[in-house]
């Protein structure tokens, strides 16, 4: 497709030169160059050719040309694909990366119920690995352990999967085996360094975003079984109030959230878990932090935690579900003009459907429940409004464009 943007930047000056230029000496005037907003002038001649359309805008023809029989150019129709050269880039989605703070404490090895033969550590393990496999494979994932020495009580600074791309499923290797093998992996003990643990996964994710090594957006999703043991430094006594104010900048200053699951032994730490999903940025609408709907994922009252669990896991894959589409990297020299973009379908069968602009708004999507789009992040991203996200995702991906050359249909005020 990029060979097709350079070849049109290199073609069509000299298409234009020839039209224009070797038609003055022809006995029949040539066509009119394509001109955006429609009014177009037919070449110089004896029988001046009808102007040509142009990409929209104007619905006047143009003029006809200088011979002794000038036509008249045809109006230019805005947003129709047929009258103007598109470039069309797949329409991709921005990915997600979560990076999964484990809870492997001591605590963890206990069994999730008196009547229960497992422990808490061996229902999360294959719970994560199912999440995994019900994630794109643009979604990165990675794990960093708490403690992560299992007879330590202090934190180990250590990424046990960095985060990357899940790619290729059903396969030995690769980022969904990794995650697997390490989670087999693991066993649990030692203590609950929570705080330690957190600012230290905060620290890895914002350089992970710095040097791109997983692009699109990010979140953390620890999951955990109780209070901590140590404080933001090892031997310090726990703070929560420290706490909950690192995830609230974690979210308000770096743009991250944070998804809080709190497991059975949780009970004593529930208020602290959701004033942390809250901070976090991930409680629900009208969630209260002591009392009430709890604004993390309370699964210590669980009787089916593996149920619970996968249920859980879903909610966190479908709600970090972008609605963000990436504007791609232009080749060098191309520059894009915003008035020129739709966000549009084309099937085999000619057939096409798009998604107005609404041209009134940026980075926040106004109300309508209608389907529009609206750039953001300084036109770096384009944002789908309304019910434009859903339809989107539901056209096939060989069908959903990004294109370039026309202006797009805009939203009714």
């Amino acid at each position: 497709m990029l060979n097709r943007w350079i070849l049109l930047a290199a073609v069509l000056p000299c298409a234009c030169a020839c039209a224009c230029a070797c038609s003055s000496d022809a006995d029949v005037g040539g066509e009119g160059n394509r001109a955006a907003g429609g009014a177009t002038s037919g070449g110089a001649g004896r029988d001046g050719g009808d102007g040509a359309t142009g990409p929209g805008g104007s619905t006047n023809g143009g003029s006809g040309g200088t011979g002794a029989r000038g036509g008249s150019g045809a109006g230019g129709s805005e947003s129709d694909p047929g009258d103007c050269d598109l470039v069309d880039y797949q329409l991709l989605f921005v990915p997600r990366n979560l990076m999964f703070l484990l809870d492997s404490s001591g605590s963890m090895g206990f069994f999730v119920s008196e009547s229960s033969s497992e422990s808490r550590w061996d229902v999360l393990r294959p719970a994560l690995v199912r999440a995994t496999d019900t994630l794109p494979d643009d979604a990165g994932v990675g794990l960093i352990y708490f403690p992560g020495t299992p007879e330590d009580t202090c934190f180990e600074e250590s990424v046990a999967v960095p985060v990357a791309r899940l790619e290729s499923r059903g396969s030995n290797s690769g980022q969904r085996a990794a995650v697997e093998q390490s989670l087999a992996g693991t066993e649990p003990g030692g203590g609950t360094p929570t705080h330690d643990a957190f600012h230290f996964t905060r620290t890895e994710v914002l350089r992970a975003r710095q040097e791109r090594a997983a692009p699109g957006d990010w979140w953390i999703v620890l999951a955990t079984d109780g209070e901590p043991t140590e404080g933001r430094f090892c031997g310090m006594s726990p703070t929560s109030a420290a706490l909950v104010d690192d995830v609230n900048e974690t979210h308000g200053v770096d743009g991250i959230g944070t998804f809080v699951i709190g497991l059975p032994g949780s009970e004593s730490f529930r208020a602290n878990l959701s004033a942390m999903a809250k901070a976090g940025g991930t409680g629900g609408e009208g969630c209260a932090v002591d009392g009430g709907d709890p604004c993390h994922f309370d699964l210590a009252p669980s009787q089916d935690l593996g149920t619970a669990l996968d249920a859980v896991l879903r909610d966190i894959g479908d709600a970090t579900a972008s609605c963000d589409i990436m504007m791609p990297e232009l080749p060098d020299g191309e520059t894009l003009d915003e008035d020129y973009v739709m966000v549009r379908r084309t099937d085999l069968f000619g057939g096409r459907d798009e998604i107005p602009r609404d041209p009134t708004a940026t980075d926040e999507c106004p109300e309508g429940d209608d389907a529009f789009w609206i750039y953001a992040d300084e036109a770096r991203r384009i944002r789908l409004c309304g019910a434009a996200c859903d339809q989107v995702r539901s056209w096939p991906s060989d069908e959903a464009m990004l294109s370039f050359g026309c202006k797009p249909t805009l939203r009714s005020p």
